[in-house]
């Protein structure tokens, strides 16, 4: 019985375009998809699931820490204002950018058990670079990776941020702003 189970284990593995950053070891390179278990959650098994995140392993491979959920961009943080009529009155974009973020930080928190996680994103535009994620797992543990079978909310927070479920994905979080998310306790990464 057990060699069956493990041979289907091996069969969810499924090939994936390299999302490391060049010279990098690809944790994306071999994706496991994870079993339906929780009825509720089957939306989840849709998305592949990352090796577990290792600083350093015996043979000297790492493998980066990684985070799943929506990126967002300025682009879309105005968007967001305009369809949910947030500082319907404010005329600075900056303003009403910050206005945005508290509450969609606010509103995810509170009603989806998700977080904010600041993103490592080089484009040289302002509003088109993805500028945060709405957090809602990572591969820090394997507590973390279960999430992606038990987490029940992912169809309510797209249909919350206007966005289709299928955008959500994997990217690789900003060091500092992980790490101090971490440190603060918050269960999410």
């Amino acid at each position: 019985m057990e060699l069956h189970m493990e041979s289907e284990r091996k069969k969810t593995f499924l090939p994936a375009p390299s999302t490391a950053p060049p010279g990098l070891h690809d944790p994306m390179s071999t994706l496991q998809v994870p079993p339906k278990t929780n009825p509720g959650c089957a939306v989840m098994a849709r998305f592949p699931v990352p090796p577990l995140y290792r600083s350093r392993t015996s043979d000297g491979e790492t493998t980066d820490l990684l985070i799943f959920g929506f990126s967002i961009t300025n682009n879309f943080l105005l968007d967001f204002c305009e369809r949910n009529r947030l500082a319907p009155n404010e005329e600075d974009a900056v303003r009403r950018l910050y206005k945005a973020h508290l509450h969609i930080g606010y509103t995810i928190e509170r009603k989806f058990d998700a977080h904010c996680v600041d993103l490592v994103d080089d484009d040289p535009d302002l509003f088109s670079r993805e500028t945060f994620c709405v957090a809602v797992t990572s591969n820090r543990t394997n507590k973390h990776l279960k999430r992606m079978q038990t987490y029940p909310h992912l169809e309510k927070l797209a249909e919350f941020l206007g966005l289709p479920v299928d955008a959500a994905e994997w990217m690789y979080p900003d060091r500092a702003d992980a790490l101090q998310v971490i440190q603060d306790g918050i269960g999410v990464i």
